[in-house]
């Protein structure tokens, strides 16, 4: 069987009931498409500051080279906290705005959740997603690391 176009672009209607842990009532998010992941991560990798690598090369006299890369990073912090910030209300925005919901919330209205309840509707909604999560190997990778 062969997907439509229609099926294909239907990612964005697989809405599913979601119960934040503590309330008494459950309600629906919708996954992000990739465009709005996309627009997502380049507010937070816009928001990282710049980096320059220089690589100079060196010829000897026995035909080897002998190189030198010379890396400099400007981070600014707090403009890539207030990006990611930005960037998980809006996908919790997005998400809750659906028609399977009677309500839409603004970005005031998402900063004033109890914290555990944004995480948790965040987390929801980068899982469905299928949003910066890393798979199995890149974690194996970070334990292996560790370990050595």
């Amino acid at each position: 069987m062969v997907l439509t176009k229609d099926e294909l672009l239907n990612g964005k209607n697989n809405i599913i009931e979601f119960q934040p842990t503590g309330l008494d009532d459950s309600l629906y998010l919708r996954p992000l498409t990739i465009g709005e992941v996309n627009t997502l991560e380049e507010w937070k990798n816009k928001a990282l500051g710049t980096y320059v690598a220089n690589e100079t090369a060196q010829h000897s006299s026995k035909k080897r080279v002998k190189g030198e890369l010379k890396a400099q990073a400007k981070l600014n912090m707090e403009k890539t906290t207030i990006a990611d910030n930005k960037a998980s209300v809006q996908a919790v925005v997005w998400s809750i705005d659906n028609p399977k919901n009677d309500f839409t919330l603004t970005e005031e209205e998402v900063k004033q959740l109890n914290p555990i309840v944004f995480e948790e509707i965040l987390s929801k909604i980068k899982e469905i997603s299928h949003w910066d999560i890393p798979d199995d190997d890149t974690e194996s990778d970070a334990e292996d690391f560790h370990q050595n």
